[in-house]
């Protein structure tokens, strides 16, 4: 709960500007090596490709936290657009909150 730092706010301002601008980030040698990568993009597609009944038992998404399983295009970024075509399953750092997994592919908290 401490205040961000002047450099915190300088590469947040950054980030936010590339994002604008360009639509995406893409980050690289910033400490996930890339076997965990790998491992982490797996369980994404485990945890995407289970069958819609599976998918629906999954934590569904939260607002208060934004956490949990959102399905395809139910969220909508810009409420004058059509719907966002993904899906989604949002979790906080495990460091620091407790996430849900429940109906998950095994392992797939622990990536």
């Amino acid at each position: 709960n401490e205040d961000p730092t002047q450099s915190q706010l300088e590469t947040a301002a950054v980030i936010n500007r590339v994002c604008r601008e360009n639509g995406f980030l893409y980050l690289d040698n910033f400490g996930i090596s890339e076997s965990d990568a790998k491992l982490a993009f797996e369980k994404s597609k485990e945890l995407f490709n289970l069958p819609e009944e599976k998918k629906a038992q999954l934590r569904q998404y939260d607002p208060a936290t934004n956490t949990g399983f959102s399905g395809y295009a139910t969220e909508s970024l810009n409420k004058v657009r059509p719907p966002d075509m993904k899906e989604a399953f949002n979790v906080r750092s495990k460091n620091h909150y407790a996430n849900d997994y429940t109906g998950a592919p095994e392992g797939f908290g622990d990536v």
